[in-house]
């Protein structure tokens, strides 16, 4: 459990406050493994009947984490027809009226807003409040707010406040579409009557659709959840205590204490046909007999479920004392709630027993009926058209789609609603913290990789107050006063931070809790929050500005020095989440060199260092890993596709570099065949030393892929050829002028020499002096086959007062 924190007092007026109103919170790791249970084996408690199941923990999955922003609305839908009284408020694109009064008397005095994007029906059958307030009902005389965001066009030209002398009662004829009745019988106007404030604001009215949206994500992550409990089991096991209209399931199991038992309801079992069909006029309903922690789920993750009719679930929680005048003679308590919440605890109970601990989720039902049912419900497929009848139900409901309520009402209980704050983010990954780029926006980003595969719950960040120094250092002040699991997708979201008062202000930090996932560097850094909370003086709700400084290491805080990586400053919170964005770790990295080497005869005049060899580098896993070609001082990010090689250009003693791979990846190294050109030449492949590996934290790996040059023993035949030239030369037309001489080299009886150069050609011919004193000229040609013949011809040596001596030699035999 987390310690419940204090008010603290720091360099600037501070507050602490405690999380929302779930009342058990989970230890840190955010799951659980249930093994070798002998219950969970024997009765069908199981998942795909595994002898092992990672259960969520309440901490991990919970209505307010289902719900997101729609917490504070009891109706999510893009459109609803109210056919019937309802005592709830609600967010749709779309309202139409029949004439039915709206009383949200359920919800307590705190601000109480709406969004209706549009009002249709008659302006006699507009959105209308009735007498029956909250404060009315307690009769007190303490003024609530109902705040109803609209279009601007309703807002200005479809509502005008009453006046005093007419108090709020309808007149027909005026042009009310938004109206409030406070007058009793006998007409006299009621203390305590609700203030309507009606607002026009464009981001308010769009969050319908997002908050539909984020349900819909919702529903995906928790239909892909494996059924903690086998239910074709657990009936074939139970068949003689089950009956259509008796349906009690057993949940009390130790395992199951703060934590989250799916049921994946089959479409052809016995409790599929309870919720499958409205019209069978079934008298019983679902019974849960398990621990007040426990939160249940039930998916309807079949296609089949394209009708989905929720009824029930009485609940019966084993561990904690419900008034019997609540419960029925068994100790089930129902979803029935009324006008009294002050004087009796009955709809608080309702609230969270039922209602904050049941989630339906209906990701394929487009058409559906709740009869006399509490939770949570999400009905997201497209176009959903969903009913209420044969009796009240209440909770949250989302619909992606048409709701209407026929002959019965929709309660909303959530009396708390929409005046806490909560912090929100997402686990994001890099390589380095200093491989950063700008974005368009101009801001600082640091390139993220998302190769990393965790589960739900394998990351958690923990919540603390903080103490702030006069010169604004951040310090934790006691234990941590929440904490939140990663889902499937990296997001986590803290609970509500209850008790904020107008004109005080918040400090906190968000730290990650140690994981234990391979190749994962923990993070060591922060995020430094400051709340400032103000009130609107029209609505009633709260304001909160924020700032904020993230910090990618301890170290970085600690210099004093380094600029936080992120910043807000002041920034409002548009809603109640203020989400911070990605959370990053660091990915434990290594790298791999692999070099080309050459051995053998590399003397050989004829071996090449500038020969080119083409090497292949893959990877066991997808990513994007920073590469260095030789002769480049410049890394490239350069995505590597899990098994599939790329091909790179190396010469002998360069290197190529691969940086940021992540660590367990496996490489591989080859090289390509040779040209025949190349291997006729005398090169050859020979081994690589490393070819395969795994990478290290921190350490290079390197791959050295070997080549032999071997000289080639048909082509090193070669003539020394030597021209003395008796006495000194000095005519210097001998060897550069038009007549000089030239030497010409033919293969066989081939017309077209092979070799042909003057002896003044310094880069050919070494001139030299003989022990008589003789001018000589020596060249070498080299490269030739010992298997053919060559022919030596001198021209342009007539010269003169000169004879002419031409000495030569092949494989170094004079002849």
């Amino acid at each position: 459990m987390f310690s419940i924190a204090k008010r603290i007092t720091s360099g600037v007026v501070a507050g602490a406050v405690v999380i929302g109103t779930l009342a058990v919170y989970p230890n840190i790791t955010g799951r659980k493994n249930v093994a070798n249970a002998a219950k969970l084996n024997d009765e069908g408690y199981t998942a795909v009947d595994g002898y092992n199941v990672t259960i969520d923990t309440t901490g991990t999955v919970n209505y307010k984490t289902v719900l997101g922003r729609s917490i504070a609305y009891g109706i999510v839908a893009d459109s609803w027809t109210q056919n019937n009284h309802a005592e709830t408020n609600f967010a749709v694109n779309t309202y139409t009226g029949t004439g039915h009064k709206l009383e949200p008397d359920l919800a307590g005095t705190a601000p109480l807003s709406f969004i209706v994007g549009n009002i249709t029906g008659t302006k006699e059958q507009g959105l209308s409040f009735g007498t029956e307030t909250y404060a009315h009902i307690i009769g007190s005389s303490e003024t609530t707010k109902y705040n109803i965001y609209t279009s601007q066009s309703i807002k200005d030209n479809y509502y005008t406040v009453p006046s005093t002398e007419n108090g709020f009662s309808y007149t027909s004829g005026d042009n009310y579409y938004i109206w409030q009745d406070g007058r009793d019988d006998d007409g006299t106007l009621q203390a305590g009557v609700p203030q309507i404030n009606v607002l026009y604001d464009a981001g308010t009215l769009s969050s319908v659709n997002t908050m539909i949206n984020n349900a819909k994500s919702k529903s995906v992550n928790l239909s892909s959840k494996p059924s903690t409990i086998d239910i074709t089991k657990y009936e074939n096991t139970h068949s003689s205590s089950l009956s259509i209209n008796s349906y009690i399931i057993d949940l009390d199991v130790d395992e199951y204490e703060n934590a989250v038992v799916y049921i994946d309801v089959p479409y052809g079992s016995l409790l599929g046909e309870i919720l499958r069909d409205y019209e069978a006029g079934y008298t019983g309903t679902i019974k849960l007999l398990k621990r007040s922690s426990t939160v249940v789920v039930f998916n309807f993750s079949d296609e089949q479920w394209t009708k989905v009719n929720p009824r029930g679930p009485m609940v019966k929680p084993v561990d904690k004392n419900i008034d019997p005048t609540f419960t029925d003679d068994d100790g089930f308590l129902s979803i029935d709630t009324d006008k009294e919440k002050v004087t009796n605890d009955r709809n608080k109970t309702v609230e969270e027993e039922i209602v904050e601990k049941v989630i339906w989720n209906m990701p394929h039902a487009t058409t559906g009926t709740i009869q006399s049912a509490g939770g949570s419900f999400l009905f997201t497929a497209e176009n959903a058209n969903i009913k209420v009848e044969g009796g009240t139900s209440c909770g949250y409901l989302v619909v992606n789609g048409h709701f209407e309520n026929n002959g019965c009402e929709w309660h909303f209980l959530n009396g708390t609603r929409n005046a806490y704050l909560y912090f929100s983010g997402v686990k994001a990954f890099t390589k380095s913290f200093d491989d950063t780029y700008t974005s368009a926006g101009g801001d600082k980003e640091l390139y993220e990789d998302n190769t990393v595969s965790f589960n739900a719950g394998d990351f958690t960040f923990l919540l603390y107050n903080a103490d702030v120094s006069e010169s604004g250092v951040y310090t934790t002040n006691g234990e941590a006063i929440d904490s939140a699991d990663v889902d499937a997708s990296g997001r986590f979201e803290f609970h509500e931070l209850s008790g904020l008062t107008p004109g005080v202000t918040y400090h906190y930090i968000i730290k990650e809790a140690a994981n234990t996932i391979n190749g994962i560097t923990n993070s060591d850094g922060e995020i430094d929050i400051e709340v400032v909370v103000g009130e609107d003086s029209t609505t009633g709700e709260l304001i909160y500005t924020i700032s904020s400084y993230k910090y990618l290491t301890a170290a970085d805080k600690a210099a004093g020095t380094v600029e936080a990586f992120r910043t807000n400053d002041s920034v409002r919170a548009q809603e109640l989440n203020f989400y911070f964005g990605k959370v990053f770790n660091l990915i434990d990295t290594g790298s791999l060199i692999v070099e080309k080497v050459v051995e053998g005869d590399t003397t050989d005049p004829n071996y090449s260092s500038s020969t080119e060899y083409k090497v292949e580098i893959s990877f066991d896993k997808t990513g994007i890993y920073s590469l260095t070609l030789p002769n480049s001082n410049t890394a490239v990010r350069t995505e590597f596709e899990a098994g599939k090689a790329k091909t790179y250009s190396i010469l002998a003693g360069e290197q190529i570099k691969i940086e940021q791979i992540p660590v367990d990846v496996v490489y591989t190294v080859s090289e390509k065949d040779l040209t025949s050109a190349q291997s006729s030449a005398g090169y050859a492949k020979d081994t690589i030393i490393n070819a395969t590996g795994t990478i290290a934290k921190d350490t290079a790996s390197k791959a050295t892929v070997k080549n032999t040059y071997t000289q080639n023993t048909t082509d090193n035949g070669k003539i020394v050829l030597t021209k003395t030239i008796k006495g000194p030369v000095t005519n210097e037309d001998l060897s550069l002028g038009v007549n000089g001489i030239q030497f010409d080299v033919y293969e066989g009886n081939s017309t077209t020499s092979i070799w042909s150069h003057k002896l003044g050609e310094t880069s050919y011919f070494t001139k030299g002096t003989d022990a008589s004193g003789n001018t000589t000229y020596t060249a070498q040609i080299t490269g030739l086959d010992t298997t053919k013949t060559y022919k030596v011809v001198e021209s342009k040596h007539l010269v003169e007062g000169y004879d002419v001596v031409v000495t030569y030699s092949i494989g170094g035999a004079s002849s």
